[in-house]
């Protein structure tokens, strides 16, 4: 099922074009997730159904793996002026204006206020960081930010699929991108986690609050649930890698599956940007 037209489209392709000239260096960057959207179709030859965005920003990410492997896009978004961004931008979207922690109830979240969708989407559950020394976020390009801490509701996973009554059906992608929150996503969907085919999953060297857990432990626990660790990607930086894992109980002969988990309990440091096409 193709949920998006053509005009939604060319914007999502436009959305994975970075900065032109930045530095004096030109060049086109293409998105970890087109890669993710390869894997998809290598391992499950039928279309998706079910996406989730989980951290959406702006809705492009799940209206772009849409057009790329099918599937209804679920956008999930903590903060209530993206999620009406979203709405506005984008037709043939679910939007559900929630954090997702490991707890229902309601939590602090710090919006980071700017005209610029990246700086906007580093808003976060707490105190949201922005790295002063990222070339990324120079003041002289995005300007100073401001921000403002609201109170909203939180979820657990498992509690949004038994809302939307889909706690027994098979969920295609799952991207998650929550600025540091990825190991309380993962654990809110609970025994629901069995029924994801495929996760795209952000993952932090370095700690960004105290409840934060790291790359290797967010890898050590995946593996016990019973995925494999297929790629990952270092685009945001390198203290941020992607990980992008597949559910073993979905793949028919395990061989197909080649782990590259070793490479980063070698080295957690360990980068990847052979996705990128520069020019």
């Amino acid at each position: 099922m193709s949920c998006v037209g053509t005009n939604i489209l060319y914007h999502s392709l436009l959305y994975d074009i970075r900065m032109v000239n930045h530095n004096a260096h030109e060049f086109t960057y293409i998105s970890s997730l087109h890669d993710s959207a390869k894997y998809f179709k290598k391992y499950f030859s039928n279309d998706a159904s079910i996406i989730f965005d989980i951290g959406s920003r702006d809705g492009d990410d799940a209206v772009m793996l849409s057009e790329l492997i099918g599937g209804i896009p679920i956008c999930i978004e903590a903060d209530p002026k993206s999620s009406k961004r979203i709405l506005d931008k984008h037709k043939n979207v679910i939007v559900l204006n929630t954090a997702i922690l490991d707890y229902d109830g309601t939590t602090e979240f710090t919006r980071l206020i700017s005209d610029f969708d990246d700086v906007r989407g580093a808003s976060s559950v707490g105190n949201a960081k922005i790295d002063p020394e990222s070339d990324y976020f120079e003041a002289e390009i995005y300007g100073s930010t401001l921000r403002e801490t609201i109170s909203i509701p939180c979820s657990r996973m498992d509690s949004v699929l038994k809302d939307l009554r889909l706690q027994n059906s098979i969920i295609d992608f799952v991207k998650i991108d929550t600025e540091g929150y990825s190991w309380q996503v993962i654990e809110s969907f609970g025994e629901c986690l069995s029924n994801i085919r495929m996760l795209h999953v952000e993952t932090e060297i370095n700690a960004m609050h105290d409840r934060h857990v790291n790359n290797l432990n967010i890898l050590e626990r995946m593996e016990n649930l019973g995925f494999t660790l297929i790629n990952f990607y270092t685009e945001w930086g390198d203290d941020m890698q992607d990980h992008l894992y597949v559910n073993k109980k979905f793949i028919v002969d395990h061989k197909e599956l080649e782990s590259i988990a070793d490479i980063i309990r070698k080295d957690p440091l360990a980068t990847n940007r052979s996705f990128r096409s520069e020019t």
